[in-house]
């Protein structure tokens, strides 16, 4: 299991940048910033970006990214502990399978 690195979020992930926010991992979310800005800020700041946009990953190439495959909000966090081997938060009981 890892520790969490810092994350940033498009706006298509609100709901997951909360949940993330919630169970206490650094979540970068500002709807209103352009995509270039958003990757731009991500690779200076060093986070992973999460997003659903297949374009904004292709076109800007974020240095550090996670393509999010999911529609639910739980699925999606059950996507983000899985693929970077996470430890699950205490908060969490149970993590519904993928």
């Amino acid at each position: 299991m890892h520790d969490a690195p810092p994350f940033s979020a498009d706006a298509m992930l609100a709901r997951l940048a909360r949940w993330l926010r919630v169970l206490g991992w650094d979540t970068r979310l500002d709807p209103q910033l352009p995509d270039p800005d958003l990757v731009a800020l991500a690779n200076a700041e060093g986070r992973l970006l999460l997003t659903r946009d297949r374009l904004l990953l292709r076109e800007l190439q974020p240095a550090r990214s996670l393509e999010i495959v999911h529609d639910a909000p739980l699925q999606q966090l059950v996507q983000v502990v899985t693929v970077l081997q996470l430890a699950p938060p205490r908060e969490l009981h149970s993590l519904p399978q993928l």
